[in-house]
């Protein structure tokens, strides 16, 4: 309570060590290149087992695993808590509050997200599927973060997100002139470079409509 002799701060600090090594537990089993490798001879035992009465019309579209919309939700899930307009404005204060270094801020979650996610880009091998759509959905995100965020997100966000899509643009540039990859992998990275590059050009067109109004 207010007044306590000895009592500790309301807010307090959770080093920055700790906080790496939670986002590092997501990055193994929610975002990495190897969180989704399930077993092929597993997948292929978890199927829908249809009773006699089933057959009336209403199975499901599916009946094995999709692995992909499976895997997708749960990054989409943590995602949205992520990068929620409150934890980007948390965040983005934490200087007011800490010493510098103290404690994770803003421009970490951004540099952590784009290692997690692109860092294998431009490595010369295949990127599978979820990995190819998780690499699509953050780059939406930073597109609307960029030109369209949600009431309450912080100046500071808009500013790491067009930033990030610069530095994933000329990455996904130097990918492409490397060459070797396979044809999805191939057609992945060119929609990518080309939906960065659209990011990017309609923010400048925007601020430059708004100069002119």
């Amino acid at each position: 309570r207010r007044g306590d002799p000895h009592a500790a701060p309301p807010l307090q600090a959770i080093p920055i060590a700790t906080q790496r090594r939670a986002y590092k537990l997501l990055e193994q089993y929610v975002y990495g290149p190897e969180a989704w490798n399930y077993s092929p001879a597993l997948l292929q035992h978890m199927v829908s087992q249809y009773r006699d009465d089933d057959w009336d019309g209403s199975l499901p579209p599916r009946h094995d695993v999709a692995v992909e919309q499976f895997a997708g939700a749960y990054q989409m899930a943590t995602l949205g808590r992520l990068f929620a307009p409150v934890t980007l404005q948390r965040l983005d204060d934490m200087q007011y509050k800490y010493k510098p270094g103290t404690t994770m801020n803003l421009a970490d979650l951004f540099d952590w997200m784009q290692s997690a996610i692109y860092g294998d880009v431009g490595k010369g091998h295949a990127i599978p599927l979820v990995r190819r759509d998780l690499q699509g959905t953050y780059l939406a995100l930073l597109s609307r973060l960029t030109n369209a965020p949600l009431p309450g997100t912080p100046p500071d966000a808009r500013s790491m997100a067009r930033f990030e899509l610069g530095a994933l643009h000329a990455q996904l540039q130097k990918a492409l002139a490397r060459g070797g990859y396979d044809v999805l992998t191939r057609a992945h990275l060119e929609e990518l470079a080309s939906d960065a590059d659209r990011a990017l050009k309609a923010q400048t067109v925007t601020s430059a409509a708004v100069s002119k109004a």
